[in-house]
């Protein structure tokens, strides 16, 4: 009797055991989806400063040659 409530005590705290990994490893999966995204629109932002910051100078130089 002592063997089987052994046997099964084992078998719960292993399952919980994957349990507890696969929150961790949930958890960590979603903090690096999380900081790539903010990297990527790091990057976007950036690229699209450098796109308004060129068209603004094309629009001034536009201007000054409609003068």
């Amino acid at each position: 009797m002592n063997t089987l409530i052994s046997i099964v005590m084992a078998i719960v705290l292993n399952i919980l055991g994957v349990e507890v990994q696969e929150r961790q490893l949930a958890s960590k999966t979603q903090t690096e989806i999380t900081t790539q995204q903010h990297k990527h629109c790091d990057s976007i932002s950036a690229t699209m400063k450098d796109t308004i910051t060129a068209s603004s100078i094309k629009t001034e130089h536009k201007c000054k040659l409609s003068k």
